[in-house]
């Protein structure tokens, strides 16, 4: 049975709405209910189907399989990071493995546990799965040269070096954009940080590559990025509202904002209205991660919603397919994010 947060995720509500649904509570119209009984049932189909297809890891042998998880010492998305452990756990528990959590950084000492686990064979996981960050980089290299198989979460920093499982993030971006574009919106700003990391970057491609489809010049002065340092969510929050300002000072001439992930909108939101921004109707927004922020955000937020679940739940099973043939190649897999329509965008023709 799928649980109340993949359900979630599937349909883009609330966990609460979810809840009610499923227990038949009131406060949930009846055909939201049907949506989200559906999704359960679709869900638990595929898991279904999954299960069936499952495969004893290491070639059948009778010892545990172990795989060791690796995170970086800075997570501020916890839906982010909820989600993915929830699909890896899920199909460890299918598959019969053992999980090893550990949290990175390359400047650990030698007897810290992830360096432990990579410097003796006796400790060697099965294979490694990576939340991937560029912190993490040095790290999946010695588990690669150890001859481990490796699988990256999210846009790779070393696709030669191991299998990863994605989204889209050109395909987000563009779908973004787009949404906004037939709307009405021409001047459209991007808001945030994380500027060139891969994700952000091919967001980034993807916005132009609507703006190009709609004979609109792409205006740098309406990329509002901050560099990523990796510093920690106290060095972020800083790193927004600086940002944030500065486009407040320079009151760029735009009818849309899109921020390029939830942290940048929990941080820059607040300083726009408190500004006098009307959200959506002095400016439309749209952020790209579809968590609980978006979802109970005042107005909610159309969003770009990711499958996390299916992606940390098909990371394993690449783990589970490379172990049993060390010969299979690297795998690539790319997954389609969702847009999920909300009120913080109208149109701006409508608008006029």
């Amino acid at each position: 049975m799928p649980s109340t947060r993949e359900i979630a995720n599937y349909v883009g509500v609330s966990t609460s709405t979810v809840s009610l649904a499923l227990n038949n509570k009131d406060g949930v119209s009846k055909a939201m209910r049907q949506r989200i009984l559906a999704a359960a049932n679709e869900l638990a189909v595929q898991e279904s189907t999954e299960h069936a297809k499952a495969v004893a890891p290491n070639g059948g042998r009778s010892e545990t399989v172990s795989l060791l998880v690796l995170h970086s010492m800075f997570i501020t998305a916890t839906d982010y990071f909820k989600d993915l452990l929830t699909g890896i756990q899920d199909a460890a528990d299918r598959y019969q493995i053992q999980l090893r959590l550990s949290a990175d950084n390359p400047g650990h000492l030698a007897e810290h546990v992830t360096n432990i686990y990579l410097s003796d064979p006796d400790l060697y996981p099965d294979g490694v799965i990576s939340l991937g960050t560029r912190q993490l980089e040095p790290t999946l290299k010695k588990a690669a040269e150890a001859g481990l198989p490796v699988v990256q979460i999210g846009v790779p920093y070393f696709p030669e070096e191991a299998s990863f499982v994605s989204p889209d993030e050109i395909e987000a971006g563009y779908k973004a954009a787009k949404h906004l574009l037939e709307l009405g919106h021409e001047t459209i700003a991007v808001l945030g940080h994380q500027k060139d990391t891969p994700h952000v970057d091919q967001r980034i491609e993807g916005y132009y590559r609507a703006l190009a489809e709609h004979h609109i010049s792409c205006r740098d002065d309406l990329i509002f990025l901050t560099e990523y340092e990796g510093e920690g969510y106290q060095f972020e929050v800083e790193s927004l509202t600086k940002v944030t300002r500065d486009f407040i000072q320079q009151e760029p001439d735009v009818t849309a904002v899109l921020f390029s992930n939830w942290q940048s909108s929990a941080v820059g939101l607040p300083l726009l209205q408190e500004t006098g921004y009307r959200i959506p109707e002095d400016l439309s927004v749209m952020v790209f991660d579809d968590f609980e922020h978006a979802r109970t955000f005042n107005p909610p937020l159309t969003a770009i919603a990711y499958p996390l679940v299916q992606m940390g739940s098909h990371a394993v099973k690449l783990i589970v397919e490379q172990i049993n043939n060390p010969y299979l190649a690297r795998t690539h897999q790319t997954f389609h994010s969702r847009l999920m329509v909300r009120e913080s965008v109208r149109s701006h023709n409508a608008a006029k």
